[in-house]
């Protein structure tokens, strides 16, 4: 299980790693049938968007029409943003399943699942507000981005699982990460790394250059094998993100499993 029958004194990455590849192992099914819903579909989607919405990408050695890139900029920074609050979503979801998972409520998952999309709308706002204000963070020299990321990086799960409002939310991840936002952006360090090195040996074994887009790469890869991947990449990362916030309550809350089942009362 996630949390153990004592909580952990200490946020620990390798626990909340082998804690997310855990779960993912244990419930597959749940996971990547969210997977898939919020991960995979949306991929093909953004593709789709990216290829055909956000216009030609410009030419090399052209002077670029201003206006033309502006407006293709801003088409997919929108796609960005919604596919945030989809993203959220689902790693609210996968919340939901570990939190049942560790509470030993297993057969409760799926109504919970349900019960949780009463939750979706709030979740999906709030993803695309904090994708938004990760951007303008980021604009900021980058550092302001990568700090709201990791203060935010619960959010969804607390708002999944605990029912939070939308302001609570952020104010209550902001709380859990407090103190173990270093070993957050390690995490995260290490899966940006992964998925980039599998992304690009995938292109690799297709022949694909690593910066093409949209229309510069094949149908198949676009909305086959990315898309495929991304679901993959996905369902690990929501996992090991349910991981960390189940491990963050247990540090600082001192929150086990026979606190969990309480959720299901």
């Amino acid at each position: 299980m996630t949390v153990a029958a004592a909580p952990p004194v200490n946020f620990d990455m390798g626990r909340v790693i082998s804690a997310g590849f855990g779960l993912l192992a244990r419930r597959p099914v749940p996971i990547l049938l969210l997977a898939l819903v919020f991960s995979f579909l949306p991929a093909i989607v953004v593709g789709w968007a990216a290829t055909y919405l956000a216009g030609p990408q410009p030419t090399p050695g052209v002077v670029p029409d201003l206006g033309a890139t502006f407006q293709r900029l801003g088409v997919l920074e929108t796609i960005a943003f919604v596919a945030g609050g989809v993203t959220w979503v689902f790693h609210g979801g996968v919340a939901l399943v570990a939190t049942a998972d560790a509470a030993g409520q297993t057969e409760q998952i799926g109504a919970q699942l349900i019960k949780g999309l009463g939750r979706a709308s709030l979740v999906f706002v709030a993803g695309v507000v904090a994708s938004l204000g990760i951007f303008l963070g980021t604009l900021l020299l980058i550092l302001p981005g990568v700090l709201l990321s990791l203060a935010w990086s619960v959010c969804a799960a607390v708002g999944a699982v605990e029912g939070k409002g939308f302001m609570d939310m952020f104010r209550r991840s902001a709380e859990l990460t407090r103190g173990c936002r270093g070993a957050l952006f390690g995490i995260a360090v290490i899966f940006f790394i992964a998925a980039g090195a599998l992304t690009f040996a995938l292109r690799l074994a297709l022949g694909v250059p690593l910066l093409a887009s949209g229309g510069g790469q094949p149908a198949l890869l676009t909305f086959v094998f990315q898309p495929v991947l991304s679901a993959v990449i996905a369902a690990v990362i929501a996992s090991v993100s349910a991981a960390a916030y189940l491990e963050l309550r247990g540090v600082k809350e001192g929150l086990a499993a026979a606190g969990l089942a309480a959720t299901f009362d």
